[in-house]
């Protein structure tokens, strides 16, 4: 049962999410809420898996196309997106994976960061009641965690589609859409994350 919910429901031994539903159906309010933490805890799962899938994505795109690249190719492009910029592909592919790397590092980084991090560095709503004890300090790195993860599933793909939008070009074919529809939807996720975690890091009632 996640921390949040430690001192407001009767408290239901598990062994793990998957096995918890049946131990409380003794009592009503006590099954209720093991049945958000279980599809929470389902839900954060596929988000994971979701953003490893969107890497493997993005690494097996570019291993793909590489070959039918030229090789000195437009890799900067205007608000019209007329290409601005050429570079050589070898130089683009790289720095293409330390876009990569360092863009996702940040999924990674919380829960190293909330272990070692000073309290006065940490901030989130309610940060009095999230850092008080070690277990809260780790339920708040997942959530960061999970939510860093739904954001960047959401870059990763626009990503994906910035690298065909520029390999498209290259081959003289035009894309299907501007990026800058993408770029909006990106934004959208982006704001409900936040919304989400500032909601979920309230004071348990």
């Amino acid at each position: 049962m996640s921390d949040m919910l430690l001192g407001v429901i009767p408290y239901c031994p598990r062994k793990s999410p998957s096995r918890a539903i049946p131990a409380c159906k003794r009592n009503r309010i006590c099954y209720i809420y093991e049945r958000i933490d279980y599809v929470v805890y389902r839900m954060t799962k596929i988000v994971q898996i979701l953003w490893w899938m969107t890497i493997a994505l993005l690494i097996a795109q570019s291993l793909y196309y590489y070959p039918l690249l030229p090789e000195s190719m437009a890799s900067h492009f205007d608000g019209q997106g007329t290409p601005d910029s050429y570079a050589p592909k070898s130089q683009f592919i790289i720095i293409w994976y330390c876009l990569i790397v360092f863009l996702n590092i940040w999924v990674i980084l919380p829960r190293i960061l909330m272990k070692k991090l000073p309290v006065e560095l940490i901030n989130v709503p309610n940060k009095a009641y999230w850092v008080s004890t070690p277990e809260r300090r780790m339920e708040l790195a997942r959530m960061v965690s999970t939510v860093m993860e739904i954001i960047f599933v959401a870059v990763n793909l626009l990503m994906l589609y910035a690298f065909y939008y520029t390999v498209m070009v290259n081959l003289g074919q035009a894309p299907a859409f501007s990026i800058g529809w993408m770029i909006i939807v990106v934004l959208a996720i982006v704001a409900m994350s936040i919304f989400y975690m500032v909601r979920r890091t309230r004071m348990p009632a």
